[in-house]
């Protein structure tokens, strides 16, 4: 494989080894570092600096077949294998920057000293003919009457100023494809006349005034452009409000370097303006004078690639080339109307743009037409007897098994109900709002549903007659995580809709036709059940699909009551008799309760794959980007933008489709060894009987999952909670001892005042060397009420412990409690902010943080007072064990919740206020992680000062470090190769907080060996899928070749060229299909073995 442009390795030689890309290499032969074979331009050459060594670890292990081998390439191979780097070139770019700089400037003089046709002294350049050649007036004029866009200078004796074409007489004649039209022979014949006479005039001006500017001419100034200012800006980039605009030329201010433009010459030709993707320049018109030919000027424009912006009058016209140049422009590079057409402006003239003609809201306009048009083009409603319906200017995935589309005729017995199972993932964007508009009724829809996005009237009927759910969420999830709940209900003064919802298939991430809806007050269940109507509807689900399989991030209270809202509107929603399977994607089902892991986990679906439910973010994050330009457009304009990006979006899909398919066929073949492999060690732990009741539970919970989710919580361990502080109060309340429930509020309150001096210490940590007076404030107030908890708790001590005990802990002056002030510095849990230095404390100042608390685990070890008190020791210790646990778990739940806030909010945030707030949620809720593994780290080590078993506490509450507290990569990626085997941090394991034993030794391996399975399953399966899906692919492309031989045949009226461009739609796919046919035979060999299952 040639690997020419990338960066040479460093290679170590004779029993030394490297690594080039991810590949450890024995290259032998010498102990030479590689050196760069750095070419200079100029001698003599300089020696290319060495390569610096790169030392490997000690620890690397590599292998028994890293041996010397004579036959692996040298050096100087290795390096012209590898080809010249960036940097190289630049190198050697350096030395010749200053000749290119000087060519460049040398091609600003006139060194043309006769034209270039004839034997005429020149005075006009073109830009855009090769090599910048130099014409007289007349041979300039006769080579451009069909290059009416090329942009021309010409030279003033001191310089090259800007013209344009009408300066040297070029005229457009409409009709007769740009050729002279016969009717007007005398006007044409009098503007020859007129030509040659300013040729000779022209010619004059350059031989006796010395290139200067012809006489009884003007001085060069602008033309002006006196147009009214935009009124309206509906699609302006939010970068570039109305008032940034520049401000239009005045009429009596002189613009150099440009001649002014006439509206007609001195034949009374108008001016027509021609907007083109190199620029803007004027031409006088010749319209075509035959008979019936007045009414016909727009057709006219468009057999010459020109988009008249009015049909009557025509003044402004757009070439086709500048507008497929702005949508492609559009859809690639998120570029606004508005900013193209600054472009083109400063394209026109860079140093005066503002003196541009300003056809802004033309521009806008033709780009509408010409968008719809050219889907109706695409979509074949040329060459078809019907109108576009819902859904058909959109395209979808070739790869997904469809009906009638790209699965055989016998495909109900060919493959099985999960093969050809239907996946689909939905989600909200909050993103893609929009402003309320003050005219909005008298919207101009082009397309109204036949695209991505939903039509209007049905969809607000629907709104209208559906029914709200009454019941709350059964799955309460982390506060703050989700905002499809948070935001259900919320509406906007100034908006008319806060979001979009749409449908995709959750394999490859294409937009379903019509299921694009808009959001009035946020993500409500009633927007998303018309989405999935619309989905299954357009996407061929409704006859001929057995099962389908249903993502969505509140999947578990979408469900719940799915049925009956379905049944009570039927009216305008309904869904195909199939099996349906429901599932969260792999990130959002961490945030749920833990159960709804197990039920509705993309990894335990059977059928699934490997999928992870989460595709649809990708398509949103590339939508977002043109989501802020079109907030103040009017809706119909908005909804056309959408449709014409999610379409786009969902032609890439296809057109990398074959690759994609591939790229899963090869990860899934690795894949499936390794787990296979895996799988087969676990089996050999457990006894046969065992493995024969676990595959039979299994298999009964998998067939039950569809109908029950919860069956699937035979994967959930059988092992009881850990008791909470709660649940240990309870116990010791339990015991029916007279002062034990006085004595259990003692305690608790000592493992709260505890709390209250590690909050303290971490806000002193935040305040800095020069605090606020609110923070001083602040502190002031929580340390008064930590010291009057102290005094409170201090004499319950004394009472529950006895004076003796409690004088010495605290010593005879309390004072002399006070801890070491360092733990303040204490930041062994905070790497999101560098540690800062409490403010010094002034002398008279207490500081009850540092204090020590008078409890029974503050007594020495060798205290005399430890055995009368051992029963208070005892209840201490199931306290402090229940609040640890406490603690586990409210840190795997914050660390779930910053993993969430990460994706789902900083993410998206499309602007820096956003992103600001989004950062500041996840530092609080930082700090909140990091408060918690300190009061555990206190909680553990109260534990060790009362004389627990430390092999216990080893084994159950391990001391905290700094990656125990972040998230795993099996968790993001639980279907990843090996992510069974993956080391978590121990506060995930099962026994966390209960002591092991043997039964819970066999329900780890039972609980393993079930997730193994899965994952074993669903590579399998994804072997299969992605095989078959090779099939249907290439009957896609088939599909759509005969749909166009089927448009074809079927209108007589057709033309030549609704024949020409047919023939070249089915070259087209014919082509692609090919193509990924070789690309599936390279990749699996018994590809075209089964013949039949081609369409």
């Amino acid at each position: 494989m040639s690997r020419k442009g990338q960066r040479a390795p460093e290679l170590y030689q004779e029993g030394t080894y490297t690594k080039r890309r991810g590949r450890t290499v024995n290259v032998g032969r010498s102990y030479q570092p590689a050196t760069r074979n750095t070419v200079a331009p100029q001698p003599p050459p300089p020696e290319p600096p060495p390569v610096p060594h790169r030392h490997h670890g000690d620890d690397e292990d590599l292998g028994p077949d890293h041996m010397y081998n004579p036959l692996l390439p040298t050096e100087e191979e290795v390096r012209r294998s590898y080809g010249k780097t960036q940097n190289d070139y630049m190198r050697e770019w350096l030395p010749n920057r200053k000749t290119y700089l000087q060519q460049m400037l040398a091609t600003e003089a006139n060194g043309g000293q006769t034209c270039s046709r004839c034997a005429r002294i020149p005075r006009w350049r073109c830009l855009c003919c090769l090599a910048r050649p130099m014409y007289c007036r007349g041979c300039c004029r006769e080579g451009h009457r069909n290059l009416i866009h090329h942009r021309i200078q010409k030279w003033t004796g001191l310089f090259f100023q800007d013209a344009s074409l009408w300066e040297v007489g070029v005229r457009l004649c409409v009709r007769h494809m740009g050729q002279d039209c016969l009717a007007q022979e005398a006007l044409l014949e009098a503007c020859r006349i007129t030509e040659a006479q300013k040729d000779e005039l022209d010619n004059v001006s350059v031989t006796q005034y010395n290139f200067g500017p012809i006489p009884n001419q003007p001085p060069p100034q602008t033309v002006y452009n006196t147009d009214p200012p935009n009124p309206t800006n509906d699609e302006d980039d939010p970068d570039d409000p109305l008032w940034e605009d520049v401000p239009m030329v005045s009429e009596t201010e002189s613009v150099p370097l440009k001649t002014p433009t006439p509206t007609m010459d001195e034949h009374d030709l108008h001016f027509v303006l021609f907007v083109d993707y190199s620029g803007l320049s004027s031409l006088p018109v010749i319209w075509c004078a035959c008979d019936g030919a007045s009414e016909q000027r727009d057709l006219f424009l468009l057999d010459l690639q020109m988009w008249p912006a009015s049909y009557e009058n025509t003044k402004t016209v757009f070439t086709f080339g500048c507008l497929d140049d702005y949508r492609l422009s559009n859809l690639e590079c998120k570029t606004s109307a508005y900013q193209y057409y600054q472009k083109l402006r400063r394209l026109t003239n860079p140093a005066f743009p503002q003196s541009v003609p300003n056809r802004y809201n033309e521009f806008r306009r033709a780009t509408r037409q010409w968008r719809n048009l050219k889907l109706r083009k695409w979509f074949g409603f040329g060459h078809r007897l019907i109108s576009p319906g819902k859904g058909s200017l959109a395209l979808f995935c070739a790869a997904c098994p469809q009906p009638e589309v790209n699965l055989p005729t016998d495909h109900l017995t060919r493959y099985t109900a999960d093969e050809t199972m239907r996946s689909f993932v939905t989600d909200g964007n909050f993103t893609a709002d929009h402003i309320k508009q003050k005219r909005d009724q008298d919207d101009v829809w082009l397309a109204d549903g036949e695209g991505i996005m939903t039509a209007r009237e049905p969809y607000k009927t629907h709104m209208k007659t559906a029914k709200p759910p009454k019941d709350k969420h059964p799955c309460e999830p982390l506060e703050r995580s989700f905002r499809a709940i948070l935001d259900a209900n919320q509406g906007s003064g100034i908006k008319d809709v806060t979001g979009i919802g749409a449908h995709a298939c959750a394999r490859h991430g294409c937009f379903c036709p019509s299921s694009g809806v808009n959001f009035v007050k946020g993500e409500v269940q009633a927007a998303m059940d018309y989405s999935l109507s619309e989905t299954c509807k357009h996407t061929h689900c409704m006859h001929g699909v057995r099962k389908l399989l249903h993502i969505y991030d509140i999947e578990c209270q979408y469900c719940k009551h799915m049925a009956k809202r379905f049944l009570d509107g039927k009216a305008f929603i309904n869904l195909p008799v199939v099996e349906f399977a429901k599932a969260i994607g792999m990130f959002h089902v961490h945030g749920h309760q833990d159960s709804c892991f197990f039920q509705y986990a993309t990894s335990f679906v059977k059928g699934a794959a490997v999928v992870d439910g989460e595709i649809l973010e990708t398509g949103w994050s590339i939508l977002n980007r043109v989501s802020g330009s079109l907030r103040t457009a009017t809706l119909a304009h908005r909804s056309e933008v959408l449709d014409d990006h999610m379409n786009d979006n969902n032609w890439k899909k296809i057109v990398f489709i074959a690759r994609a398919v591939i790229n899963k066929y090869r990860r899934a073949i690795k894949n499936v060894q390794e787990s296979e492999n895996y799988f087969a060690d676990l089996s050999e732990i457990p006894t046969p009987q065992q493995l024969t009741q676990w595959e039979r539970e299994i298999s009964q919970a998998e067939a039950a999952h569809t109908n029950k989710p919860e069956a699937m919580d035979i994967m959930a361990p059988r092992i009881p909670k850990a008791p909470s502080l709660a649940g240990k109060r309870l116990q010791l309340l339990q015991v029916q001892e007279r002062g034990v429930a006085g004595e259990t509020g003692w305690l608790l309150s000592s493992l709260k005042i505890e709390e209250q001096q590690l909050e303290i210490n971490q806000f002193l940590s935040r305040m800095g060397r020069r605090p606020t007076a609110e923070s001083v404030s602040t502190l002031s107030k929580q340390r008064d009420r930590l010291l009057r908890s102290l005094a409170k708790f201090h004499a319950e001590s004394r009472k529950y412990m006895g004076l003796d005990a409690y004088t010495e802990i605290v010593g005879e002056d309390e004072d002399e409690g006070r801890g070491d002030t360092d733990q303040i510095l204490d930041t062994e849990f905070d790497p999101y902010w560098d540690p800062i230095d409490p403010p010094e404390p002034n002398a008279d100042t207490s500081q009850p943080e540092t204090f020590l608390v008078a409890m029974p685990s503050a007594l020495p070890g060798t205290s005399v007072h430890r055995q009368p008190l051992a029963r208070l020791l005892g209840m201490e210790m199931e306290l402090r064990r229940g609040h640890a646990n406490d603690c586990l778990a409210t840190i795997r739940r914050t660390i779930g919740q910053e993993a969430f806030e990460y994706k789902k909010v900083l993410r998206p945030a499309h602007d820096k206020i956003h992103q600001t707030r989004a950062r500041s949620s996840i530092q609080n809720i930082h700090r909140g992680l990091v408060l918690q593994a300190r009061i555990y780290k206190r909680t553990r080590e109260g534990m060790i000062k009362i004389g627990f078993d430390m092999n216990l506490i080893d084994s159950l509450y391990r001391p905290l470090t700094a990656d125990d507290i972040k998230v795993s990569s099996a968790i993001n990626d639980p279907n990843s190769a090996g992510s069974t085997r993956t080391q978590l941090s121990w506060i995930w394991t099962l026994h966390q907080g209960v002591q092991a034993n043997d039964n819970h030794l066999t329900e780890f391996y039972r609980v393993h060996w079930l997730r193994a399975r899965a994952q074993l399953h669903r590579w399998r399966e994804e072997v299969v899928l992605t095989r078959n899906e090779m099939h249907w692919v290439a009957n896609y492309y088939t599909y759509r070749q005969h749909q166009w031989s089927i448009w074809q045949a079927t209108n007589p009226d057709l033309t030549p060229g609704h024949h020409a461009y047919a023939e070249r739609q089915k070259a087209m796919w014919a082509e692609m299909r090919l193509g990924t046919c070789r690309l599936f035979t390279d990749t699996w060999a018994d590809f075209n073995r089964d013949t039949t299952v081609f369409t």
